[in-house]
């Protein structure tokens, strides 16, 4: 049963024992002080109490530490818990020594632990996240495993009422989304997912936009975007039927860099949607070493299942507007050359460009008839394109560049004056004498008849526009 080499399993020893059960005191307050003593007897700082109901399934039902804030969220399986299942098979103490937190059963990690067997109904775990237990005999041991269970018999209704208020509240912060983009739902979503399971790692990946969120909380070692979304597709592809609970990754490690050797102990992976359009991966680590409870699993399920709804609303969102994006671009660009039209153009000259100066640029296409009536439209198109594509080249980002109808082209030129105004029609006209011509059409050559005016800050833009193509 050792793991890794590093547990170190004490002997065990059987001795019959005839010391009597304590007494039993009175009220919740012994109970628990009961229970304390039976840990502090033993040197354990968590004590849980577990009750069969059926089969080889055991519900715990109170303790000490750890014990009692998990209290009705954990249980016991003979089955996947080996070392249950042997002390429950032997009728034996069985101790556990080890020189960093290990597995004891189910979530729960210990350096020193001992499972104690009660009667073939109960079981009492003894354990401490940092130290070994006491070396006492199996008898001793025996007789504080009584004690605690003879104090701890049901499970608190106000544990109970708290546990579930718990999972409402966690349901109902990830439900209060408020943010606008996909990266904001993702991130919303996994950070309450991994916060509400105390998780020191986790990722959620969606599969269609191969999109990957991460969370990150404590000294794990550096993973990045790039490395993580490798993962997700790795567990993507392989199709595994979810959710998946992993309480101990030894035998059962993720992909790298999240293998066996990472840190990580355990992780939860959680499908949203049907048909499943992300993956949610929770993972605790070495920096806090435990598993999930069954409280912890309730609330992964119920988030994953609300989560579809926020990511959902959220990819619509981004989808329309993505298309209302798409519309105004139609709506203020020309359909031909892709420039700004004339709607866009009369926009920006009533917008306040001349308040601190601008200059305007007036632009023909020469010789587009001829095109036309030689060659045809198509080419006259072309012609169009390439005197768009010389002019866009020459602007700067804060320029405007349009077609204002036919063959005619307007520039903004924002914030200049009249020597920047004459550098960028010099770089229209060194374009245009580089341009390597249009394909098919031989006998044409790309010129352009270019007129332009500066308007001062305060000025008329308009004035500035009828000028520069008077002078054109």
């Amino acid at each position: 049963m050792a793991r890794g080499g590093r547990i170190a399993r004490m002997d065990v020893t059987h001795h019959s024992s005839s010391e009597p059960a304590p007494p039993v005191p009175e009220g919740a307050g012994a109970r628990l002080q009961g229970a304390r003593d039976a840990a502090e007897a033993v040197g354990a700082a968590d004590v849980f109490v577990f009750r069969r109901v059926v089969g080889d399934r055991s519900v715990h039902v109170g303790g000490i530490g750890r014990g009692e804030g998990w209290a009705g969220i954990v249980e016991l399986h003979l089955n996947d818990d080996p070392l249950a299942a042997e002390a429950h098979e032997s009728r034996r103490p069985v101790r556990v020594a080890s020189d960093e937190p290990t597995q004891i059963f189910g979530p729960y990690y210990a350096v020193g632990a001992a499972l104690v067997p009660v009667s073939g109904d109960v079981m009492v775990v003894f354990g401490h996240p940092a130290t070994e237990l006491k070396p006492e005999s199996d008898d001793v041991l025996r007789a504080e495993a009584r004690r605690a269970s003879e104090h701890l018999h049901v499970v608190a209704p106000a544990k109970r009422l708290a546990d579930e208020l718990e999972l409402l509240h966690a349901v109902k912060h990830l439900m209060d989304f408020e943010g606008a983009s996909v990266e904001e739902a993702m991130r919303h979503v996994l950070v309450t997912a991994a916060r509400a399971l105390s998780c020191e790692l986790g990722a959620l990946y969606m599969l269609e936009a191969d999109r990957v969120a991460l969370f990150k909380e404590g000294s794990f070692p550096a993973v990045d975007d790039a490395a993580i979304r490798g993962v997700m597709r790795t567990l993507a592809a392989r199709g595994e039927d979810l959710p998946r609970c992993i309480q101990d990754c030894g035998d059962k490690p993720l992909p790298a860099p999240l293998g066996a050797d990472s840190g990580v102990l355990s992780y939860y992976l959680l499908g949203i949607g049907a048909p499943r359009s992300a993956l949610m991966l929770l993972i605790h680590t070495q920096a806090g070493p435990r598993g999930f409870t069954k409280l912890c699993r309730e609330i992964g399920l119920r988030l994953a299942e609300s989560a579809q709804s926020v990511l959902a609303m959220a990819t619509s969102r981004m989808a329309l507007e993505s298309e209302i994006s798409r519309m105004q671009r139609e709506t203020l660009s020309d359909c031909l050359t892709g420039v700004a039209n004339r709607r866009a153009w009369e926009a920006a000259l009533v917008s306040g460009a001349a308040i601190r100066g601008a200059s305007v640029v007036v632009v023909d296409v020469d010789n587009l008839k001829a095109v036309n009536d030689v060659l045809g439209h198509r080419f006259g198109d072309e012609f169009l394109k390439a005197a768009a594509q010389v002019l866009t080249s020459s602007a700067r980002d804060s320029d405007l560049v349009a077609r204002l109808g036919g063959d005619e082209f307007g520039v903004l030129l924002r914030d200049t004056d009249e020597a920047e105004c004459a550098r960028f029609v010099a770089r229209i006209k060194g374009n245009v004498d580089s341009h390597p011509g249009i394909e098919g059409a031989p006998d044409f050559r790309l010129s352009l008849a270019i007129g332009w005016s500066t308007c001062a800050p305060g000025g008329d833009i308009g004035a500035a526009e009828c000028e520069a193509d008077a002078v054109m």
